[in-house]
């Protein structure tokens, strides 16, 4: 009897110490939570938060397994990869996203071109201001929320795909098949789940003791090596334009356009012709529902060249097989680029352009190979602003000739010969690509060089002196060579980065007594506008030819 009276002290005492922590953990979390409301009504007249964000290209799902796997399925998408629902769950055999810290985690493996960081327990004003940025750097903004599945309340992950904080909008795409447009307080009242009627004990103690966050985001940025401390020297220059294109507002419309739909088949506004057209047809770049899309993977091949295993994007034809040939484009990126900065991008229409000609029996289906371009020798060297650091940039055409092509002969079921190999570049990778085709001609049958970064010539820009690549008097084909079917260089008429560059190589290869075609894209910066006019007449000259 004396026996179990202690015991019952001792429960009693153990229960007793529960139930004070419970108490503490629940004031805490009214404490934290009451933080959180700070006033945010300052980003409303700031002027920094004045012009809207969106990001295009993100399509909503039904969840199968789970909605963290379901917001990385979306994602994925968005960026021109594979990961599924159900790919992750094989692979794992469970659920391995349930909280912040292992979505995060998850995030940060399937996508290692891009840096995932969690912010648990923001101020609203914090929250907002992450988002805001994210979606500035034109990247959809995961996070944890309150969302509503039929009638029913859940704890959820989604995506922020568009802010208008002048006019109080929050933009999602929710894996319950749906998107949502809310105010600013309502977002914010399902961020910090205010949302549920009443929130139930387990839930309440879930977020009391830390195993769900409150107000918690998550900041995806593209991962720039070294880039943050030579913004840091150069802050007038946004050197992301170099690798994928900077977005402007007319940019953005022409997006927003494709992205409401083009239910009909406009194809038969696409005359095949010779003739330059400054803007890719909506038509072309639209994601139609008749057309089925091949998507980007990742591969790896072991360089001669660098002595190195180095990684490439490939975009094969949605239904490729390997008993058919397939004619195929190198695809060069900019300075500070690598393998993912084409396929990573859905504001390029890629996929959409060369699907959509192909499904139109405009061109043939044609395989997309994106490498990493920085063909260095040592592991550890980076991209910089200056001769030594971009030299492996100008080693690129042994790899491409002696390693990559050669690889990809073989591992792909390619067309080979110069009438099915085609090269095109923006920027570091447009310079590259006239530096290569002036060497190499006899390679490459259909060539575009997208606005050409300077060096190929002894010069010196705003960001680095270019001892060059060549003489100016050297611009030209070798006596006798056998040169492209086609040689095409365009760029924006307001590029902000390369400014007349492109221009100047134009009239250099016109003194070389060059065959090539030059025009502009009126009102384009250093853009994705460029790369979809620039890919758009690269084939449509290509299908001209094939067809005459």
């Amino acid at each position: 009897m004396k026996r179990l009276a202690i015991v019952l002290k001792i429960v009693g005492a153990i229960l007793a110490v529960i139930v004070v922590m419970a108490v503490v953990a629940l004031v805490r979390l009214s404490v934290r939570t009451k933080a959180l409301q700070d006033d945010y009504s300052a980003l409303l007249s700031d002027e920094r938060y004045n012009d809207p964000v969106s990001v295009s290209g993100v399509e909503v799902i039904t969840q199968d397994v789970s909605c963290g796997y379901a917001v990385i399925e979306m994602f994925s998408s968005w960026c021109g990869k594979n990961v599924t629902e159900e790919s992750l769950y094989e692979e794992y055999g469970k659920v391995v996203t349930s909280t912040g810290k292992s979505f995060c985690d998850e995030m940060n493996k399937q996508f290692p071109e891009f840096e995932t960081r969690i912010h648990k327990w923001q101020k609203n004003s914090e929250l907002l201001s992450i988002i805001y940025e994210n979606l500035a750097a034109g990247v959809p903004v995961p996070f944890e929320w309150a969302a509503l599945y039929g009638d029913q309340w859940t704890l959820h992950y989604s995506l922020v795909i568009g802010m208008d904080i002048k006019n109080d909008v929050i933009k999602v795409a929710n894996p319950y098949g749906y998107y949502e447009e809310l105010s600013v307080s309502d977002f914010l009242g399902r961020t910090s789940f205010e949302a549920y009627d009443d929130l139930p004990l387990f839930m309440r103690m879930a977020f009391a003791i830390g195993i769900f966050e409150k107000n918690t985001v998550f900041s995806v940025k593209k991962i720039q090596g070294e880039r943050e401390s030579m913004i840091e020297d150069n802050k007038e220059v946004d050197k992301e334009s170099f690798a994928s294109g900077i977005s402007t507002g007319e940019e953005m419309q022409e997006s927003e356009t494709d992205n409401a739909g083009q239910e009909t088949n406009e194809a038969a506004e696409v005359v095949i012709s010779n003739e330059i057209e400054e803007r890719c047809p909506v038509s072309v770049q639209a994601t139609r529902k008749d057309v089925e899309y091949g998507e980007f993977t990742h591969g790896a091949y072991y360089s001669e060249t660098c002595g190195l295993e180095r990684g490439y994007s490939i975009l094969l034809p949605a239904d490729y097989r390997v008993d058919k040939q397939y004619p195929v484009l190198y695809l060069l990126h900019g300075i500070f680029g690598d393998e993912y900065s084409f396929s990573g991008d859905a504001g390029n229409k890629i996929k959409e352009i060369v699907g959509n000609m192909a499904a139109d029996g405009l061109i043939e289906e044609t395989i997309v190979v994106c490498p990493n371009m920085y063909a260095t020798t040592d592991p550890d060297q980076k991209p910089g602003f200056d001769s030594e650091s971009v030299l492996p940039y100008d080693n690129f055409i042994n790899d491409l000739v002696n390693d990559l092509m050669p690889f990809i002969e073989k591992e792909y079921s390619v067309l080979t010969g110069r009438e099915n190999t085609y090269l095109a570049g923006f920027s570091m990778g447009g310079r590259e690509t006239i530096f290569i085709t002036l060497k190499r001609p006899e390679l490459f049958g259909y060539v575009c060089s997208m606005s050409a970064a300077p060096g190929i010539v002894p010069t010196k820009d705003k960001f680095m002196t270019h001892t060059g690549q060549m003489q100016e008097s050297e611009v030209k084909f070798a006596d006798g060579a056998v040169t492209p079917n086609v040689f095409m260089l365009c760029c924006g008429t307001r590029d902000s980065v390369v400014g007349t560059y492109p221009k100047s190589y134009h009239e250099l290869l016109e003194e070389g007594g060059v065959d090539h075609i030059w025009y502009e894209v009126t009102g384009a910066d250093h853009d994705n506008n460029v790369i979809k006019s620039g890919l758009y007449n690269l084939f449509k000259q290509i299908a001209y030819d094939k067809a005459n």
